[in-house]
């Protein structure tokens, strides 16, 4: 009887190594971490998955503890923030089956915010906002993501202070041709100077260009803030 219940013990061990019980998540867990890499490397920004369910295939395969990821390939993507994976699983006792999952995800984009109050027809300077990293799905429409696009724009209202930039807030970059007359604004500690010069180049308004000074012939580089005018900042 005691030999009996000796290799009765030594079965359940040896089930319970080589055939684990089910985990409650099955393999879904460690499937969305490999999901966020998979979109991560098609998608050029920080990506946050949310959801993940099983739409197709055997589903106790999904919820077999001890399973493994062997694969998966994107199907297709649904916009704007879905995806269809199939996804192949060797489950707990060997069999192997595809899935098909669909998976909610957003992304991580870097939104820029009023740090001040700014008054309609001031330009942007790098102290008057700062980066707020946010998912895309929570930003206004037409948030503007690219600082480039920001730094030197005139503003067209009023901003009180901790409101997201948006394209609608700014003027467009007028362009203006080479050899136009333009008036040097010289800015510094205690310093303010004006000259006359000429366009270098071509530019748009809230570029940085290089004009000509008439009085001196020498070359300045500033910010086309207008198309009258240049500022340079000693």
């Amino acid at each position: 009887m005691k030999r009996k219940k000796n290799i009765v013990l030594s079965l359940l061990l040896v089930s319970l190594l080589f055939f684990p019980l089910d985990s409650p998540g099955g393999v879904l867990p460690s499937l969305k971490d490999k999901l966020r890499e998979s979109l991560g490397d098609l998608i050029p920004l920080r990506v946050v998955v949310d959801d993940v369910r099983v739409v197709g295939g055997d589903p106790a395969l999904a919820s077999s503890g001890g399973g493994q990821i062997l694969s998966l390939e994107p199907i297709r993507f649904i916009p704007p923030s879905r995806a269809l994976y199939s996804v192949l699983v060797r489950g707990r006792r060997g069999k192997v089956g595809h899935l098909t999952v669909e998976v909610k995800y957003d992304t991580v984009v870097t939104a820029y915010v009023t740090a001040r109050a700014i008054s309609r027809g001031e330009i942007l300077r790098e102290g008057d906002i700062y980066p707020l990293p946010q998912r895309s799905s929570r930003l206004p429409a037409g948030s503007v993501t690219d600082l480039s696009r920001i730094l030197g724009k005139r503003v067209k209202r009023n901003l009180s202070q901790g409101v997201v930039i948006r394209t609608s807030h700014l003027e467009d970059g007028t362009l203006v041709k080479r050899g136009r007359k333009v008036r040097i604004v010289v800015r510094g500690d205690g310093v303010l100077l004006t000259a006359t010069g000429k366009l270098m180049k071509k530019g748009r308004v809230g570029e940085t260009v290089t004009v000509l000074c008439e009085e001196t012939r020498r070359k300045v580089t500033g910010l086309l803030v207008s198309p009258e005018t240049v500022v340079v900042t000693l």
